[in-house]
């Protein structure tokens, strides 16, 4: 997607575009997207609206302790395996 598509979208769809190219995301790379297109205290919630939705969701924990084992924060993902 180009730069000049990207201002078509909605924050929300951007959010949801970021996610979907990365696969899995952390939460904090979702709130540093938000920063970079100035939607910066919406883009995680816009990505638990988007959870509520059904269009991503959370990893399951214990692939969470194998693909991050490091971490505390909700990974994102739009891969059905990691439901």
């Amino acid at each position: 997607m180009t730069f000049q598509t990207d201002l078509l979208l909605s924050k929300k769809e951007q959010v949801y575009q970021f996610i979907k190219r990365r696969g899995r995301t952390r939460t904090s790379e979702v709130a540093a997207f938000g920063v970079s297109i100035y939607h910066p205290d919406r883009a995680c919630r816009d990505a638990r609206d988007l959870a509520a939705e059904g269009k991503i969701w959370r990893i399951r924990k214990d692939l969470q302790d194998i693909l991050y084992p490091n971490t505390k924060e909700d990974v994102w993902s739009c891969y059905e395996v990691d439901k």
